[in-house]
């Protein structure tokens, strides 16, 4: 026998043996559906649980990001607000000033 023959036997043996698979596979899902079914059933619960707990993680994320903005925001506003008070101050005490000047000048 020559090489090409051989091969030509060894496809069709690796085809038989791969339709044999296929056809044993078959079977065992076509005798036992309960077992499939309760391999995706734990198979989705395994995904929901990771989804629930990516959820928690991106939430605990958020909620730390959220907290540090408005922690920013705060000390900003309250800033503004001394800097705001001082330039108020600075204006009533220069107004007075002006006022008492106009005054002694009548």
């Amino acid at each position: 026998m020559d090489a090409q023959t051989l091969l030509v036997i060894l496809l069709v043996a690796i085809l038989l043996f791969a339709v044999a698979v296929v056809w044993l596979i078959f079977l065992v899902r076509k005798n036992n559906p309960q077992a499939l079914e309760s391999q995706q059933a734990a198979h989705h619960r395994a995904l929901l649980t990771d989804l629930a707990e990516g959820l928690a993680k991106q939430s605990e994320r958020l909620t730390g990001s959220q907290l540090d903005a408005s922690e920013r925001i705060r000390q900003s506003v309250a800033s503004l607000q001394a800097e705001q008070s001082q330039n108020l101050t600075a204006n009533r005490e220069e107004l007075i000033r002006q006022l008492a000047s106009l005054t002694l000048d009548i």
